[in-house]
């Protein structure tokens, strides 16, 4: 196995995680990659939202000078940025490239970028790695992508020749986001990368392979265990907590071994495990993989894939509606339960898919350096620094190893916020916890909202005692937190329900049904 990375903190346990019984070679490379970051700022930037379309004409003047590619963070910006470009600056050839299009529109794309027919193509992650073209002359990022060793990877994108110096513009759609360029500068220039923490490896995944074993050669307790044991995150996994996951698999385990529903396996005279039953091997094969996404449903041009949305999408959508998707404006004429037909449309439109996919990790070196920013009297833009005055003068400015926490009123009721700079998945862990501990003191939120620094929740009426319950909350002990009544629990269990092959994502002999037409 040869593995190679340009952005790598913690080597020893990496080289470990990707061993054979531990024997590594590690060859380092003293050559440093030179990078060329700039961020692309106007006055005109906005205090909140995502949407770059204050910058539009700046990023239009850079793509007619310039080979690019645009990375955005997620499939609906790419759309929304698109059809921007695309209506606004009809002498711009663009493409768009994302992991919900039809693979026929990604390759037309890719195609289109490689032969040098088009000024610039606009991406989400999907073209991150695995591709090389050398004449790229710059990468433009909307944001950032939460991480100093994604941000590597993408700006490594522009000028791909070992000796060459990668050029990059940063374009913050509000201005704390330009906080957020600024400490990933920082950290660049520093050499501070993403630390890959170390982890034990995953029982559900463990499950996974299992059964996709028992669908070919089947296995033996022993034999498997021992060839388990030489992968590293499995190194320290106990006999008897294996031969518990091999029963889990077998027949449900110790709780669902009365159903004959949940038998997945049989077992021969000589100790070998094998799938029970052709359905039950489709069924396995069908659902391998351990990203858990929304259903996805295809969108037809007549005969033409042109990629897929979420399923939730068409709960907002009815014939006739028009949208805008793969860059292009389309009309839904009916909708099936696998698939929505529509035809293309000149016709403009603000409508666009919006999918839930999973989300980034936000790097704690990234977290602290914004902190960092924000306590040094750094030399921001003049709207930067009313923004930061006014927040100070309202408030105060967050710090290291505190939670600023904030009630103000809004409307009837008041916005109870917790500013963490924890990251999303910590802060939406954290506010369903505080949300159940406000149930449970007859304070009912009636929503939240969060990104990865901060958590909002809404109380309906004023709450006078707030302060003395939030310090309940936080004066309790981890082993005290009823962490199985909670929603994200579920939430958890059903992903790992699915992973672990107890309850399939993806059925067979599905039947198609017609809601509109």
């Amino acid at each position: 196995i040869i593995a190679s990375s340009p952005n790598v903190n913690n080597q020893n346990y990496l080289s470990k995680w990707l061993s054979i019984s531990g024997a590594t070679k590690i060859i380092n490379n003293k050559y440093k990659k030179k990078f060329n970051i700039r961020i692309l700022y106007s006055s005109n930037i906005p205090d909140y939202g995502h949407s770059c379309n204050f910058m539009s004409y700046k990023i239009y003047k850079l793509l007619k000078k310039k080979r690019t590619i645009i990375f955005v963070n997620t499939r609906a910006q790419a759309e929304i940025l698109f059809m921007k470009l695309f209506s606004d600056h009809k002498d711009l050839k663009i493409v768009i490239h994302h992991g919900s299009l039809s693979k026929e529109v990604r390759v037309e794309a890719e195609q289109k970028m490689r032969n040098n027919l088009v000024d610039a193509i606009i991406c989400t992650s999907s073209l991150e790695m695995g591709i090389d073209w050398v004449d790229i002359d710059q990468i433009i990022h909307i944001g950032t992508p939460k991480s100093i060793n994604k941000l590597i990877q993408r700006v490594g994108r522009s000028n791909h020749k070992y000796f060459s110096t990668s050029k990059a513009f940063l374009v913050p759609t509000n201005k704390f986001e330009y906080f957020e360029t600024q400490a990933c500068i920082n950290l660049l220039k520093k050499g501070t990368y993403d630390i890959i923490k170390e982890k034990k490896g995953a029982k559900d995944v463990l499950c996974q392979y299992l059964l996709t074993l028992s669908c070919n050669f089947g296995f033996k307790c022993k034999s498997i265990y021992k060839e388990i044991l030489k992968a590293y995150p499995y190194k320290d996994l106990e006999y008897k907590k294996f031969l518990r996951i091999v029963n889990f698999i077998y027949d449900g385990g110790y709780v669902l071994n009365n159903y004959n529903r949940w038998k997945k396996l049989t077992k021969t005279k000589k100790g070998e495990y094998f799938i029970s039953n052709n359905q039950t091997r489709t069924n396995i094969l069908m659902n391998i993989g351990t990203i858990i996404d929304s259903e996805l449903i295809k969108v037809m041009n007549g005969k033409k894939l042109l990629g897929n949305v979420d399923q939730n999408f068409i709960n907002f959508l009815k014939p006739g509606d028009v949208f805008n998707f793969s860059g292009i404006t389309v009309k839904c004429i009916s909708i099936e339960s696998e698939q929505i037909q529509v035809r293309s449309l000149k016709k403009k439109t603000d409508k666009f898919p919006v999918y839930l996919g999973s989300n980034q990790s936000f790097g704690a070196n990234l977290s602290d350096e914004i902190l960092d920013i924000l306590s040094d009297n750094y030399d921001f833009p003049d709207e930067l620094k009313k923004f930061l005055t006014k927040q100070k003068e309202d408030s105060d400015i967050p710090k290291k190893n505190l939670i600023l926490i904030e009630l103000f009123p809004y409307e009837k009721g008041e916005y109870l916020f917790f500013h963490t700079f924890l990251g999303r998945q910590t802060n939406q862990t954290l506010s369903k916890l505080i949300s159940d501990h406000l149930s449970y003191n007859k304070i009912l939120p009636s929503s939240y909202v969060l990104n990865d620094y901060s958590f909002g929740l809404y109380l309906d009426s004023k709450c006078e005692r707030f302060k003395k319950i939030i310090d309940s909350f936080f004066n309790f002990k981890f082993s005290e937190i009823q962490f199985m009544n909670t929603h994200l629990a579920k939430t958890v269990f059903k992903e790992v329900s699915y992973i672990s092959g107890l309850l399939p994502k993806n059925h067979i002999n599905k039947k198609k049904k017609k809601f509109y037409k």
